[in-house]
């Protein structure tokens, strides 16, 4: 199962109005901030209202954003819906305290509203959230069930907590609640059994999708799994560390909605925008100061014993600057590592994807090591490598998105200036270009990845070569059987068989002359057949006389003025017997062409020795013939063909002034 896509509707008004839809929670976040600068920083810990702030701008920042795409997503209402509870406690108990201090009107009312507004941000991320995301349903319909009671159970929190017969005004005072109803506090625990259970039901469901998925839908998930993991441990945590608990909590909470907010960027979900990049970066820069700033304060308060909260707050506010510019530059690297890859670090990828390649057991596994690299570096959704030859593609990662039609970028695979393929990259969204630091690691890449590409090639040629070489060796070994076979073996035979006779005739006659004369035929016959056997396994001239003199001994037996004159010339170093059977056959072959259809006058053999090769240039002045026609004769073939086996090359220029066959081999190719 790949990334989940969703397509993106057209434009409605509540997409242009995400922003404004989601504001509300981020103005009461700040309207509850700037009320408890009236309150001790440590009093405004212990109430969670830094914690309510980050969370209600968090959550809403990422809902307009999801909105704005895609506005019928209950994922972006549910955002909505969080944000908009945190804001609200936070403001509103806020309010009722500085109510309380300054003498103003509502606060009962505000106390009301803060007692139980929390609980819907609170409890729906870790019961409604984790059944739905990311896709907003649940994975099957059997967990529909467990997603209704979840919310029954959360709204029954929220009513038990609005009609609890007293209402906090402060950390230690109350006041009667005039719609209070006595045993809500029974229903508030009966709930929060309910809420308990479907926060287990949750987690099960998303332990499950993650068993049962793999790939990037593992890895879409598996951020969620962890923060809501975190988030439990920290609520946990306040019975156990009762006067540390909101600290941890101000840290761990808001990592349930950023590794939401990771899986959306990383994967693009919903097909959110670059502008989410800067979103997340400046959520986890506030978490990061305001925290610092709370664990600092709490610090020195315990260190000092003073409520000098003037002194504490100036060196709170020093530490958190000297650490905020070290954190931005760290925040900001991971959240460009999590969204772009390495692209920022090229050297590192390549050196990367180079491991990973060594390691692999043909050339198509490293291309597809180097695809599955490369789009890990960039992530991108699909990179794909294409052959030049009629491969097409050899090696891919990823799945292409519907929209990448037009998203696509190219870049051709050059090997020793020759073109070998192209790597084709799908861009990150649709309106999303690869930048300077992209196309960078990219070009890094081409050599190598052109390389092994190339390196397929030499791969498939040199299996190719050795196919040919088995088969040639298996018809040079099937000729041996039949040339022994048909000729040399009944001979034999006949040897035998008139030795036979002749020795029964003497037994009779006493004569057996002329059957001693039979059997010398055939024994000549049979020392000729064997003669010819090995001539045609390696003429004896060559060991005898060497190249050049083998073929001066063949050319001098047929040049005669009535015929054709033929001359050989050239000097060569010591060749490999491969090499110097190839070349003996290859010239006595066009040799042999130009007496028998040229009709030429002077033939000419050279040889001579350049860069490591050796050079065989038989030239007639007789009549010239089309070289790419097609011929019935084996003569060219076989010269072609043995080149070919020692990775040599043959070349023929034919014209009416006669005709030219250049064989060029490798020294040292075949062996010695």
């Amino acid at each position: 199962m790949g990334p989940v896509e969703v397509s993106v509707p057209p434009r409605t008004g509540v997409a242009r109005l995400a922003p404004i839809v989601a504001a509300p929670a981020a103005v009461l976040a700040v309207v509850g901030l700037v009320l408890s600068l009236q309150t001790d920083v440590a009093v405004a810990i212990g109430g969670h209202v830094y914690e309510d702030v980050i969370l209600a701008i968090v959550w809403s920042s990422l809902a307009s954003l999801i909105l704005h795409r895609m506005p019928r997503h209950p994922i972006g209402w549910l955002f909505i819906l969080v944000g908009a509870s945190h804001g609200l406690a936070v403001a509103a108990g806020q309010f009722a305290l500085a109510a309380g201090v300054n003498g103003w009107p509502g606060r009962l009312i505000a106390g009301w509203v803060s007692q139980w507004a929390w609980a819907p941000g609170m409890l729906l991320p870790l019961t409604v959230l984790l059944l739905l995301f990311p896709d907003g349903r649940v994975a099957s319909p059997r967990w529909k069930f467990a997603l209704w009671i979840g919310i029954s159970g959360v709204i029954g929190v929220s009513a038990s907590l609005a009609l609890d017969p007293r209402i906090a005004l402060g950390p230690a005072e109350s006041a009667e609640n005039p719609i209070g109803v006595l045993g809500a506090d029974v229903g508030f625990v009966v709930f929060i059994m309910v809420v308990v259970f479907t926060g287990i039901a949750s987690i099960t469901s998303l332990i499950l999708r993650l068993r049962a998925s793999n790939g990037d839908t593992r890895r879409q998930l598996a951020p969620v799994a962890v923060a809501s993991a975190i988030a439990i441990l920290a609520l946990t945590a306040a019975p156990i560390l009762p006067s540390w608990a909101p600290v941890i909590q101000l840290v761990a909470l808001p990592l349930l909605p950023l590794s939401a907010a990771l899986a959306l960027l990383r994967y693009r979900l919903y097909n959110l925008e670059i502008i989410v990049r800067r979103s997340v970066i400046w959520g986890g820069l506030t978490i990061l100061v305001v925290a610092g700033y709370a664990l600092v304060v709490q610090g020195l308060s315990a260190l000092l014993r003073s409520e000098d909260a003037v002194a504490e707050s100036l060196l709170a506010a020093g530490a958190v600057a000297l650490a905020f510019q070290p954190a931005r530059i760290a925040l900001q690297t991971l959240a460009n590592r999590s969204l772009y890859g390495e692209r920022d670090t090229p050297i590192t990828a390549i050196t990367n994807i180079g491991e990973r390649m060594a390691g692999a057991s043909d050339p198509d596994a490293a291309l597809h090591i180097a695809a599955e690299g490369l789009r890990d570096a960039l992530r991108v959704p699909w990179v794909g490598v294409y052959d030049s030859s009629d491969a097409g593609l050899v090696a891919s990662s990823g799945s292409a998105p519907a929209w990448s039609a037009n998203a696509i970028s190219t870049r051709e695979l050059l090997h020793l200036g020759s073109p070998r393929g192209q790597l084709a990259v799908c861009r990150r969204s649709p309106r999303e270009t690869l930048n300077g630091a992209d196309e960078r690691l990219i070009s890094a890449f081409l050599a190598p990845l052109a390389a092994t590409l190339a390196s397929r090639h030499y791969v498939s040629d040199l299996r190719e070569s050795n196919e040919r070489l088995v088969l040639a060796r298996e018809e040079e070994r099937h000729r041996l059987r039949r040339d022994i076979h048909d000729g040399l073996g009944p001979m034999l035979a006949a040897v035998a068989t008139q030795a036979d006779i002749a020795i029964l005739r003497q037994e009779r006659t006493g004569e057996m002359g002329d059957i001693l004369e039979q059997v010398r035929t055939t024994a000549t016959d049979a020392m000729g057949d064997v003669r010819r056997i090995i001539e045609n396994l390696r003429p004896p001239s060559l060991t005898e006389l060497g190249l050049i003199g083998a073929i001066k001994e063949f050319c001098d037996a047929r040049s005669s003025p009535e015929s054709a004159l033929i001359s050989v010339d050239g000097t060569l170093p010591r060749l490999a017997s491969a090499v110097e059977v190839a070349m003996y056959r290859i010239a006595i072959e066009a040799v042999t062409n130009s007496l028998r259809h040229a009709g030429a006058a002077h033939v000419r053999v050279s040889f001579a020795a350049a860069d490591g090769g050796v050079i065989v240039t038989v030239t007639d002045d007789g009549r010239g013939w089309d070289v790419g026609a097609t011929t019935t004769g084996i003569g060219v073939p076989n010269m072609r063909e043995r080149c070919e086996e020692l990775g040599g090359a043959l070349s023929i220029v034919s014209g009416a002034d006669g005709t030219v066959v250049r064989a060029t081999l490798w020294a040292s190719a075949g062996g010695t």
